[in-house]
């Protein structure tokens, strides 16, 4: 009986509204089995609605940046948000360019955070509709600080 109780409280944990609070946010990531940025963003971070986004995606080394509606024509990284995309997909894009970045003309359904954090804000592409490479030059980085 105990065994079914607990079974029961951790369904009800899990199925709860996300949480707004980085802090709780944070221990669900820190919680979850899976360690790969598409399941812990999904399983964690409050998300909106889906829709359909399309723009500039720049990939490289723990890097992916995305500049809805393309790119922008300001030097500022800032202007760019996070891009969590499925695995097989960040994989396969990784395996492709591994020796620097490459950019791309996406369109994707998926959805945006609701988390308020200083960080850009983060994409989550739950669907790719269309991806093309093209050319374009990945924003300079900040400087560290």
């Amino acid at each position: 009986m105990r065994v079914a109780a607990a079974v029961l409280l951790l369904g009800l944990a899990c199925c709860r509204e996300k949480q707004t609070d980085v802090k709780e946010v944070l221990a669900c990531m820190s919680s979850q089995p899976s360690r790969d940025d598409y399941s812990l963003v999904t399983r964690c971070e409050p998300l909106g609605k889906s829709e359909r986004f399309a723009g500039t995606w720049f990939v490289a080394f723990e890097t992916s940046l995305f500049e809805e509606g393309g790119a922008s024509t300001s030097d500022r990284l800032t202007e760019y948000h996070r891009l969590v995309v499925p695995t097989p997909v960040n994989d396969a894009v990784h395996k492709v360019d591994a020796s620097g970045y490459a950019a791309y003309d996406v369109v994707f359904v998926g959805r945006r955070s609701l988390l308020q954090t200083s960080e850009p804000s983060i994409f989550v592409a739950d669907k790719i509709v269309s991806m093309r490479r093209v050319q374009k030059q990945l924003p300079p980085l900040p400087p560290a600080r």
